[in-house]
């Protein structure tokens, strides 16, 4: 009797059996649609996350072919995916940009490290911020990298105008003295390298306390402006004319030919004299200058070269004054 009894009580406990099973198998799969859709969440928010931002993002390869590249780029490049996906950087980049890309790339795929690099691209000639990073798999082998690419061309811009402001002078718009030195020790570092000559003018305004005493400091600026339009006539584009002081003035002439100071200054005093003549203004405009030649085998600093050119002015002025009187 006993066995039978047993034998009746085994349905339910292998049925129980069943159940727990069934139960703790519908929970793995609930748990799964769970993670698939939690997954799947995550994925379109970084999806939409990817296509939304203003920056352009791309995959690469070791080869740097494109294995992605989301939407802004694509517009920016003006190219469907199919278009890109599979083809290397260098077949819509020229050879100088394709050397630098790559280089950059193989350095991360080498360290493991991020980069940053500032760009200018050739098409557009935008300014641009690109972030190389290393995408590293479960086996920790680094086989693609990630490009994210910000658009920085405000800024630059914003950069060009501040510099501009630094190194101009407000009232002729003309280099200022820092602005003077910036682009004259460039100047001189040429010079040296290739052995060229130039030329150094000094010269400031005559009797300039006068013109503001008679006539007030609005017409002061006025013929401060007058000299700084006839300087601009009288030299070329190329080179660099500065207002550095009050009434002080200084040109470099970056192509010279020795022994022709004369000529210049001749042009200079000849340009005031043609303007004086016009007689727009109340008073004659007039100028004292000073001149210095530098010479690329002297290792004479523009300060010294500046200091040099004031000194012969003021023996110019001096000498001016004395054969008046």
């Amino acid at each position: 009797m006993e066995d039978v009894n047993k034998n009746k009580e085994q349905p339910p406990v292998a049925l129980a059996k069943l159940t727990e099973e069934n139960e703790s198998q519908r929970l793995i799969i609930a748990n799964m649609k769970q993670a698939e859709e939690e997954l799947r969440d995550r994925v379109e928010k970084y999806a939409a996350l990817i296509e939304s931002t203003d920056d352009s993002i791309y995959l690469l390869d070791q080869k740097s072919r494109y294995l992605f590249m989301n939407r802004k780029h694509l517009q920016r490049m003006g190219l469907r995916a199919e278009e890109v996906l599979g083809k290397a950087y260098g077949d819509f980049h020229s050879p100088e940009e394709t050397i630098e890309f790559t280089l950059q790339v193989e350095k991360v795929l080498q360290t493991g490290e991020s980069a940053h690099h500032e760009h200018k691209s050739a098409r557009d000639g935008g300014y641009f911020l690109r972030t190389l990073s290393p995408v590293i798999d479960s086996s920790g082998t680094i086989k693609t990298v990630t490009v994210i690419s910000k658009n920085i061309t405000p800024l630059k811009t914003l950069e060009a105008q501040l510099y501009a402001l630094l190194l101009s002078d407000e009232l002729t718009q003309l280099y200022n003295r820092r602005g003077f030195l910036t682009l004259a020790n460039q100047q001189i570092k040429i010079s040296r390298r290739i052995k060229r000559s130039m030329l150094f003018i000094y010269a400031d305004v005559d009797g300039f306390k006068l013109i503001n005493d008679t006539y007030g400091h609005a017409e002061g600026d006025i013929a401060l402006k007058d000299l700084t339009e006839i300087l601009k006539q009288t030299f070329r584009e190329s080179d660099i004319i500065a207002r550095i002081g009050g009434d002080e003035f200084v040109i470099l002439i970056t192509a010279f030919q020795t022994g022709k100071e004369r000529v210049y200054l001749k042009r200079l005093h000849d340009n005031i004299e043609q303007f004086n003549g016009k007689k727009v203004r109340s008073y004659h405009l007039s100028i004292s200058t000073g001149v210095v030649v530098y010479d690329p085998a002297t290792s004479h600093t523009i300060e010294e070269m500046l200091s040099n050119a004031d000194r012969s002015m003021y023996e110019q002025k001096t000498t001016a004054q004395k054969s008046r009187s």
